[in-house]
């Protein structure tokens, strides 16, 4: 008896007896409010649920946009030193092939990647993926090179990768993922280098953000069209992926960049909207063959 605790009350009419553990299983189902108001437990259960909604709320409403703030407040040494870290031990543990990546730079060049900010990659192993670290350096496996088809799935697949070195997405997502810890020490302007560079090791396998992959391939699509090359060719290589990707544990390039259909469903409609003239480029094409038979 909630008024006497410790008491009891004996009911001898069995109907009168009857309507109270009704009533009884009534209240004890109306739920966990009710729960929390019958132990005593109610106002500062419920303004605390109340509280923790809120918090979750302004987190995902306010990160994106707090943590981008904060990153614009890393100078770009830091994406050099990250970069840097990163792929001195990555190049101790994997064979980088010399002469498949000059050509992959030539490729580049000939797209319209040619700047001095990037550095291209081939590194010999049966692994369908490839990233792009913060410095400019982007790394592309065998295993995903040889299941290309044509120079336009090479042509967006670097794009893209470009595109996640202009836009800094690995500086973005790795203070989006920190916002809350070492990396608010970018608020008072101390400990930049020392919070990123020691996430240095999780380049590799960075997996972004839909909005930041979506972004990558816009700039990807966009690079194609101005170059005259058919922008459908990125969307062949992620069909092709994705349809032998089942049971294929060698498929990473998913885990790194995910979310494939959304990805090709808007590429879809991006390109419905391109009335751009598409040409061959027979330089291009002379190189892409070049790269594929070496391997």
């Amino acid at each position: 008896m909630e008024f006497a605790p410790g008491e009891e009350l004996w009911i001898q009419d069995p109907a009168f007896a009857d309507f109270l553990q009704k009533e009884l299983q009534q209240r004890s189902s109306r739920g966990l409010i009710e729960w929390l108001k019958r132990g005593g437990r109610g106002p500062v259960a419920i303004y605390g649920l109340g509280l923790l909604a809120l918090v979750i709320t302004a987190y995902i409403l306010l990160l994106p946009p707090v943590s981008d703030a904060l990153a614009n407040r890393v100078p770009a040494s830091v994406d050099r030193e990250m970069g840097a870290s990163f792929f001195e031990g990555f190049q101790k543990t994997h064979a980088i092939e010399t002469e498949a990546s000059t050509q992959l730079a030539e490729f580049a060049r000939e797209v319209g990647l040619g700047s001095d900010r990037f550095e291209w990659y081939v590194v010999r192993e049966d692994v369908v993926n490839a990233f792009a670290l913060p410095d400019g350096k982007v790394v592309v496996y065998t295993g995903l090179l040889e299941k290309l088809e044509a120079p336009g799935e090479l042509a967006g697949l670097l794009g893209h990768e470009a595109a996640h070195v202009r836009e800094r997405h690995s500086i973005r997502m790795l203070v989006r993922r920190g916002l809350g810890s070492s990396i608010l020490g970018l608020f008072f302007g101390t400990g930049a280098s020392g919070s990123l560079v020691g996430q240095a090791e999780a380049l590799g396998g960075l997996s972004y953000s839909r909005s930041f992959e979506s972004e990558a391939d816009r700039e990807a699509v966009d690079l194609l069209i101005s170059r005259g090359l058919d922008p459908r060719g990125m969307i062949g290589l992620l069909h092709r992926l994705v349809d032998e990707s089942a049971g294929d544990s060698r498929l990473e390039l998913f885990s790194t960049h995910p979310h494939p259909e959304a990805r090709m469903e808007a590429l879809e409609k991006r390109l419905e909207k391109n009335s751009e003239q598409i040409t061959e480029d027979p330089e291009l094409k002379t190189l892409f063959d070049r790269l594929q038979s070496g391997l």
